[in-house]
C-alpha cells in the first residue's frame, strides 16, 4: 500500500484499537437510551431476550463481512464488497447511500451532542447556553482530532467510550445492589415475554438499531495490522462486548423498575416491596 500523503499509514491499529473504535461507533449509551424503552414496552419484562436475538442476527451478518474482509481488506468496506460481487453500478449506488446516510447520521449526532451539553449545563449549573455554538465547537473539535491521524482519534474515542461505559456500569451495579433481594431470572424467561414471538419481533428492529456501528471495523482494514486476522477478531469481540453490555443494562433497568412499569403487559405478578 502506498504511504504517500494521499493515504493513511498502514499497520497503525491493533485488534484492541479496532475493537475500541467499533464499540465507540456502536455507542452503547446513546443506543440503549433511545431504543430500550420501546423494546421493553413490546417485549415486557423479558426484553433482554429481544436483545439476545438481535445479537445473534448481527453475529451472522458479521461472519459474512469478516469473510469478505479476509478475501479483500479495504477501507471501502461494504462498497468494495458490493462492487466486487455485483459490479460497478451497484457499488456506486451503495456509495451514494452510505454517503447520504452517514452525512445525516453524523449531523444528527453533533446536533444532539450540542443539545445534551446545553441541557447538562442548564440542569447542573443553571447556565442556559444556546446549543448551536456548542454543536459547532464539537464538530470542529472532532474534525481537528480526525485530521491528526487515525491512531490519535481511535485512542480518543476509546477513552471516551470507556468513561461512558464505566458510568453506566456503576449505575447498574448500584441499582442491582439496591434491588438485590428481588434478583431473579425472570427477564430471561420465555414465558414472561409479552406476546411470545410476536412481542420479541415487535422490538427486534429497534434491537438491531442498537448495534448499528458494528460495521466500523472493516473500514479500518487498510490501517490495521494484518487486517485479515485483526478485523474479523475485532468484529466478533466488539459485538460480544455490545451484547453483554446491552443485556446487562436491560436486566438492571427492568430490575431497577421492580418490573412494575411492565407488569400491565406481562404475565407475572408484582413482587411485594419488603423494605
Amino acid at each position: 500500500m502506498s504511504q504517500s500523503g494521499d493515504h493513511l499509514k498502514p499497520g497503525q491499529l491493533r485488534t484492541a484499537d479496532v475493537t475500541a473504535s467499533t464499540v465507540a461507533n456502536i455507542g452503547p449509551g446513546i443506543d440503549f437510551y433511545f431504543a430500550f424503552g420501546v423494546i421493553a414496552v413490546t417485549a415486557g419484562v423479558a426484553a433482554p431476550l429481544t436483545i439476545l436475538a438481535a445479537g445473534v442476527a448481527v453475529v451472522l451478518l458479521a461472519f459474512i463481512v469478516a469473510e469478505f474482509t479476509k478475501a479483500e481488506p479495504s477501507a471501502g468496506s461494504f462498497i468494495t464488497y458490493v462492487e466486487t460481487s455485483l459490479g460497478p453500478r451497484a457499488g456506486v449506488a451503495t456509495a451514494l447511500l452510505v454517503a447520504v446516510g452517514y452525512t445525516v447520521a453524523i449531523a444528527g449526532v453533533f446536533t444532539m451532542s450540542g443539545g445534551m451539553v446545553a441541557m447538562t449545563f442548564a440542569h447542573y449549573a443553571s447556565w442556559h447556553l444556546p446549543w448551536e455554538p456548542l454543536s459547532l465547537a464539537l464538530t470542529v473539535g472532532a474534525i481537528c482530532l480526525t485530521a491528526r491521524g487515525v491512531s490519535l482519534s481511535t485512542t480518543a474515542v476509546g477513552v471516551a467510550v470507556l468513561v461512558q461505559v464505566a458510568i453506566m456500569l456503576m449505575v447498574c451495579v448500584v441499582v442491582l445492589i439496591d434491588r438485590r433481594a428481588h434478583l431473579s431470572g425472570i427477564p430471561f424467561s420465555w414465558r414472561h415475554l409479552t406476546g411470545g414471538l410476536t412481542g420479541l419481533s415487535a422490538g427486534f428492529p429497534l434491537a438491531l438499531y442498537m448495534f448499528i456501528g458494528w460495521e466500523n471495523g472493516p473500514a479500518l482494514a487498510e490501517e490495521a495490522r494484518d487486517p485479515k486476522r485483526t478485523i474479523p477478531r475485532a468484529l466478533y469481540i466488539s459485538i460480544a462486548i455490545a451484547v453483554a453490555l446491552f443485556v446487562f443494562f436491560a436486566y438492571a433497568t427492568v430490575t431497577g423498575f421492580h418490573y412494575r412499569r411492565l407488569l400491565r403487559r406481562s404475565l407475572i405478578r408484582p413482587v411485594p416491596d419488603r423494605r
